[in-house]
C-alpha cells in the first residue's frame, strides 16, 4: 500500500502537483477503500513520509467553462517531501498573475461552440489540475463530427491563429477524434493516457461525448479500479442503414471529398514541423515533446 501511494505521490509531483484526497484515491493503482487510505494517508503522514498542504489557492474553471477564477480551498493536499520545493514554488502566485491571453482564449472557446463540426472540447494535461495561469499553454482534446476531422482542425487552427493565441501561452491543439470512433487504440492503452482522459475537464459538449470516452474506454478502469465508471448507455454515432435519399447521399460525399482535401493540405506540414504523431483515418495525435516517453524511462507508466 505504501509503495502504490509513493507511486502516486510521485506522479503528480512531476508536475509540480500536490493531488486531494479523491484524486488520490481515483489514482490508486489498487482497490482500497476510503477508510483504508485515510488510515495510510495519516500513517505517512505522522511518519512523516509525506507531507499535507492545506488551504491551497489556485485558478480553476468555474462552471462557466470559458472563465477562470480564484479559488481558496480547505481541501488537504498531499506531497512527497522531495516535491515540496518544487509544488510551493507552483502555488506561490499573486492572483493577479492570469493568463495574458485569457482574453482571447474566452472569445476562442466561444467561436468553437459555432464551428458545427466541433461537437467536444476538453482541457488535459497540468491545465486540467489546477486551472491555467500565467506561462501556461491550454492543452486540448477535440472530437469533430464524423468526416469532419481534418476540416474542423483546420477551422480551429486558423482561429487559434487569428486570435493569435496558437502555440506558446496559448492553446496546444495536438488532440483529435472523429466522433465515429473513440475508442484509444491498442499501442495507447497505458496508465498515463488513462490519466489523461480521467481528469479530463470538459468545457464544450455537445452530445455528452465526455460520457461515452469513458464507456467506450472500459480498459481505464483496469489500471485505476477505484475510479467511478459513469453509467451511460452506449450511443453509436454509426449512420443507420435507413433509406437515404438523394440528397443526403451527396452531401456525405461531399463531406468526405472536402475532409480528404483539407487533409491532402495539412498533412504536408505536420510532417515539416517533425513533430511527434500518430495518425490513423479517425484520429489524429500531435507531440511535440511526448512527456509519456519521459515517464516511461522513470517507470511511471504500465
Amino acid at each position: 500500500m505504501e509503495r502504490n501511494l509513493q507511486t502516486v505521490l510521485t506522479y503528480f509531483g512531476h508536475f509540480s502537483y500536490a493531488p486531494r484526497f479523491t484524486e488520490i484515491l481515483t489514482f490508486f493503482p489498487q482497490k482500497i477503500s476510503k477508510k483504508n487510505l485515510h488510515i495510510l494517508l495519516r500513517k505517512e503522514a505522522e511518519n512523516k513520509k509525506i507531507l499535507r498542504l492545506p488551504n491551497n489557492k489556485q485558478f480553476s474553471p468555474s462552471l462557466c467553462p470559458t472563465n477562470y477564477q480564484l479559488l481558496t480551498t480547505n481541501c488537504t493536499q498531499y506531497t512527497l517531501p522531495q516535491y515540496s520545493i518544487a509544488v510551493h514554488n507552483k502555488r506561490a502566485f499573486s492572483p493577479l498573475d492570469v493568463h495574458p491571453a485569457l482574453r482571447q482564449l474566452k472569445w476562442y472557446i466561444q467561436v468553437l461552440t459555432w464551428i458545427r463540426g466541433v461537437r467536444f472540447v476538453g482541457i488535459t494535461g497540468a491545465s486540467a489540475l489546477e486551472g491555467l495561469r500565467s506561462n501556461d499553454d491550454l492543452d486540448l482534446c477535440i472530437v469533430t463530427a464524423p468526416r469532419m476531422l481534418w476540416t474542423s482542425r483546420a477551422c480551429v487552427v486558423i482561429v487559434a491563429k487569428l486570435l493569435a493565441i496558437h502555440g506558446k501561452k496559448g492553446v496546444c491543439l495536438n488532440l483529435f477524434f472523429d466522433e465515429s470512433d473513440l475508442v484509444i487504440s491498442k499501442q495507447k492503452q497505458n496508465s498515463y493516457i488513462a490519466h489523461e482522459l480521467l481528469q479530463m475537464k470538459p468545457i464544450i459538449d455537445k452530445n455528452e461525448i465526455y460520457k461515452r470516452f469513458l464507456s467506450e474506454n472500459k480498459w481505464i478502469y483496469g489500471f485505476f479500479p477505484n475510479a467511478q465508471p459513469r453509467n451511460t448507455k452506449h450511443v453509436s454515432c454509426i449512420i443507420k442503414t435507413r433509406r437515404r435519399s438523394m440528397l443526403h447521399v451527396t452531401c456525405y460525399m461531399l463531406h468526405a471529398l472536402i475532409d480528404h482535401l483539407f487533409k491532402s493540405l495539412q498533412l504536408p506540414l505536420i510532417y515539416r514541423n517533425k513533430t511527434g504523431f500518430f495518425i490513423s483515418t479517425t484520429q489524429l495525435w500531435l507531440f511535440k515533446s511526448d512527456f509519456e516517453k519521459k515517464l516511461r524511462r522513470m517507470r511511471l507508466v504500465v
